[in-house]
């Protein structure tokens, strides 16, 4: 299916979405609801819900939690913190330490820039 812009949804998050995490934009008929595929499904979202653009960025996206933020890793070794990067090619989340300008995704090996200034 042809991807017609890509699509991350706004904080506080939802509907099934990672945070920071760009997904293709399958069908788009310009009113309220945006289907995303997502993990081989199409997931409708409400327009208002989410960042839209018409490509993919190539830079690592930046997220912020807030201390009510759902963590279900908190305290463990996998806990990235109140604030990780998403990489735009893998959508996996990299733990960041201090405000790097550039880094490595761990999973696939893409290396760029981190969006600081687009924070989710």
């Amino acid at each position: 299916m042809k991807t017609l812009g890509w699509a991350r949804v706004r904080p506080p998050g939802a509907y099934m979405l990672r945070r920071g995490a760009w997904y293709p934009v399958v069908i788009d008929n310009r009113y309220q609801l945006v289907v995303l595929g997502v993990a081989q499904r199409n997931v409708a979202v409400p327009r208002d819900r989410l960042q839209i653009r018409q490509h993919l960025p190539s830079n690592f996206s930046v997220v912020i939690r807030s201390p009510d933020d759902h963590n279900p890793v908190k305290g463990m070794s996998s806990d990235l913190g109140p604030t990780y990067a998403v990489c735009p090619s893998s959508r996996s989340r990299v733990r960041i330490e201090g405000r790097p300008d550039n880094i490595e995704c761990p999973f696939c090996g893409h290396r760029e820039s981190v969006a600081w200034d687009d924070i989710c």
